[in-house]
């Protein structure tokens, strides 16, 4: 199984900060709470809890598509062994 450019391109892939993470970066600590207020306490969480969900998703795929590269791999070579026997026998 070839790796596609897609698949490529999402190996490499950061997500972005969420608003709250750009707020916190920009924003004096003793502020935070008054804006997280404004933009709404439950609506930042749920969006930091969406970010934090995409990072674990993206952590499975990678996994996932490094273990089915590996398996790939180790499939050809034992066919590639296979072959090489035959073709002596």
């Amino acid at each position: 199984m070839e790796t596609t450019n897609k698949d490529a391109d999402l190996m490499g892939y950061t997500p972005p900060l969420s608003l709250w993470g750009l707020v916190e970066q920009n924003i004096a600590v003793h502020e935070r709470d008054e804006i997280k207020s404004m933009l709404g306490i439950a609506m930042v969480e749920e969006t930091a809890e969406l970010h934090e969900e995409l990072r674990t998703f993206l952590d499975i795929w990678r996994d996932c598509r490094q273990e089915t590269n590996m398996v790939t791999t180790i499939l050809y070579f034992v066919m590639l062994s296979y072959c090489r026997v035959c073709s002596l026998g």
